[in-house]
């Protein structure tokens, strides 16, 4: 009888060690679960704060460019003697300069890759950007947006080059075409760079 109820006292103590083992590792996976969850909510949420924040900064950038572009539009000297100035006068080429000087101070202000502006009736395109390689590609491309009859310049487009894609933003009154771009690939790296 001795020995049926030492066997009977070590299949239980078996029994329970095994139950408490099994127990443990169930706790252990489930508060595992339970963390990875947690860490992986968290993350999500980090990562769509960031974007977000990453997003009202660009829209931000995107408003102050636009805002520069509708005042020299609107009330740029220059571009009023451009428009209605000799092609060939001192004081034309005079302004040309003055817009030119203005355009390139303003693009590490704005962190633009470009600025130009058109004058049709004149056909005189004028441009200041960070990479000079890319000037005829980009004017390429910009004219023949502008000459598009369906083009919808009401908000920025996505112009793909062969140089790349990049983001535009054209404005006009009767007279002159000037605008803004900025490359995907200029916008992801100040995204890489942020974090």
């Amino acid at each position: 009888m001795r020995t049926v109820r030492t066997k009977s006292i070590r299949f239980y103590t078996t029994f329970l060690l095994l139950f408490l083992a099994l127990l443990f590792t169930a706790l252990v996976s489930f508060n595992n679960r339970a963390a990875f969850s947690m860490l992986l909510e968290r993350v999500y949420r980090n990562t769509q704060d960031t974007v977000t924040l990453y997003q009202r900064q660009m829209d931000y950038e995107f408003s102050r460019a636009e805002t520069f572009l509708y005042t020299v539009i609107t009330d740029d000297a220059d571009l009023v003697t451009l428009r209605y100035a000799d092609g060939g006068s001192l004081q034309w080429y005079r302004a040309l300069h003055r817009l030119e000087k203005s355009f390139k101070n303003a693009l590490p202000v704005y962190g633009m890759d470009g600025f130009f502006c058109y004058l049709p009736e004149k056909d005189c395109y004028l441009s200041a950007l960070h990479d000079s390689n890319s000037f005829l590609i980009m004017r390429k491309n910009l004219l023949e947006a502008i000459a598009r009859e369906d083009a919808d310049f009401s908000s920025w487009i996505l112009l793909q080059t062969t140089e790349g894609d990049y983001f535009v933003k054209m404005i006009s009154d009767r007279y002159s075409w000037i605008g803004v771009w900025i490359g995907a690939d200029t916008l992801l790296n100040a995204a890489a760079g942020e974090q």
